[in-house]
């Protein structure tokens, strides 16, 4: 117990867990292997090997070097092409890498929430309302 706390449940996920998580992603870019989140939809349709390999990464608290790895590629935004300013950075990691990671990140979040953990106004990358309340306070 962390403050009298119950401690954050990092069990085993099941795997209406993982298929929940999925089924919040759209299907954006991949990374570097070139597996979609759709990829991973149609060959996991039950998601049974998809919370396999998440559990053993959380069992052993560690992932695959290859999934610590992004392709970085340039966006344009507008203006000049020839202007670096006019092009926008991002990174683009496997989609197993961000699904493991969404898993730990939803559970932690509920856990910090159900414990009041967080102060009210931390509103960003939280469930709900987000920001709007702060966007609204500064207008």
């Amino acid at each position: 117990m962390v403050d009298g706390r119950a401690p954050v449940p990092m069990g085993p996920f099941q795997c209406a867990d993982v298929s929940k998580r999925l089924g919040k992603f759209e299907n954006t870019a991949p990374g570097d292997d070139g597996l979609t989140y759709r990829h991973w939809k149609r060959l996991d349709t039950e998601c049974t090997v998809l919370t396999e390999v998440i559990n053993v990464c959380l069992r052993y608290k560690m992932v695959p070097p290859a999934w610590k790895k992004a392709v970085t590629v340039l966006i344009y935004k507008k203006g000049a092409k020839e202007d670096l300013n006019n092009w926008r950075p991002i990174s683009l990691s496997r989609t197993l890498y961000k699904l493991y990671v969404g898993c730990v990140a939803g559970r932690l979040t509920e856990w910090l929430l159900s414990n009041k953990v967080l102060s009210p106004c931390q509103k960003g990358f939280l469930p709900a309302d987000g920001a709007f309340e702060h966007i609204h306070t500064l207008n």
